[in-house]
């Protein structure tokens, strides 16, 4: 979710990726931390060591940072170098923290093109179809991998494009230059850095359906990943067209949702790992923390996870207000957000520290 509005529309177009691919041996060992289960952080927020102590104590083992070097362009009136960049800087600063407190950081990008004026998005039909642009997430994928190649177990993979679609008229479509796109990334990274893990979602954006009659890539070390929102009128109540008032476990969508409902959306995805013997990772999942019900439905969708042994990372430290944990559960607006800030005191941050006591730093996956 790159930025704080989500969507769910029509969705459209499945269809298995057409890259050579074939069934890959398990990797002979499990990245650093695995299973993940941690906490999704942006680079434009500035994270420090701060952060990393904080989140140490309380046991997570990982984190997902974004980098949003688009956002900080926009935001910071920053060329494309600047704010890419001013992101390396960043991550830099939280690989040594989590090296420190043996943790793990996922690296992912998604905002390309990261010129802001470039009058495109990932989501556009025209950066889909056109290669040139397309280009530019491989030459981001190079820049990453060479310069993060010699990390340790602080590193623990690279995600670039993390949703894949095209928005067009109202549907939501996967991209049909996906697969060789995704395949020129694996590639372009394995010069550099040959032993990373890398994480693919097949899509549309980060839907669990997108895994119907695909294939997994041929490579040791795949990740294969998911976003968690649905139903999404429940999880974006109260953002932009999703009125208030929906309840979990209860009705949205014509259909009452309760923790069997979460596990059938995501059956795809199941069926894909007990057939293939892949390693999965939920990298965002939230609701909007006004959302009755909502600590039910995080402590269900988790329990779904554990339940698979997939590795996970809530949305998010320290973002938009709807997700961050740091803020009450009222709804508030975005201009009178900070009269909600109540810090690590909030029930988000009780549920998850809860949550996270369950973690281990120091199993098989134990940094070196």
């Amino acid at each position: 979710m790159s930025r704080p509005i989500k969507w769910m529309l029509l969705v459209c177009s499945f269809f298995g990726l057409g890259t050579a691919i074939v069934t890959p041996t398990p990797a002979a060992d499990l990245p650093p931390n695995w299973p993940w289960r941690g906490i999704v952080m942006t680079s434009a927020a500035s994270p420090n060591e701060k952060d990393i102590e904080y989140l140490s104590s309380i046991n997570v083992n990982a984190v997902e940072l974004q980098l949003e070097a688009r956002f900080s362009a926009q935001r910071d009136k920053l060329t494309p170098e600047e704010s890419l960049s001013r992101a390396l800087i960043t991550a830099d600063r939280i690989l040594d923290a989590c090296k420190k407190y043996q943790m793990t950081v996922i690296i992912s990008i998604s905002q390309i093109p990261v010129n802001p004026r470039s009058g495109l998005t990932q989501e556009s039909p025209e950066f889909w179809e056109n290669p040139e642009k397309r280009e530019e997430a491989v030459v981001i994928a190079k820049m990453l991998a060479d310069h993060f190649k010699n990390r340790g177990a602080e590193l623990g993979a690279y995600e670039i494009l993390n949703e894949p679609l095209i928005r067009s008229r109202n549907r939501l479509e996967r991209p049909a230059a996906w697969p060789s796109l995704f395949a020129s990334i694996v590639k372009e990274i394995r010069k550099h850095d040959p032993k990373r893990y890398i994480v693919v979602t097949p899509g549309p954006g980060g839907l669990a359906i997108g895994y119907r009659n695909f294939k997994p890539i041929d490579d040791q070390r795949i990740i294969y990943g998911m976003h968690m929102y649905e139903p999404m009128q429940f999880t974006h109540q109260g953002i932009y067209e999703f009125p208030l008032g929906i309840f979990y476990p209860g009705v949205a969508s014509l259909q009452y949702w309760d923790q069997k409902a979460l596990e059938r959306v995501m059956w795809p995805l199941i069926e894909f790992q007990n057939k293939y013997n892949v390693l999965v990772w939920v990298g965002e999942f939230s609701a909007a923390r006004w959302a009755k019900g909502s600590d039910q439905y995080l402590k269900d969708l988790i329990g779904l996870f554990d339940k698979h042994g997939w590795g996970w990372t809530y949305f998010m430290y320290k973002g938009w207000h709807g997700w961050s944990p740091d803020f009450d559960s009222e709804y508030s607006s975005n201009e009178d957000a900070r009269k909600h800030y109540i810090g690590n005191n909030s029930e988000r941050w009780n549920l998850l520290r809860d949550i996270f006591t369950k973690n281990t730093i120091s199993g098989t996956a134990k940094q070196k």
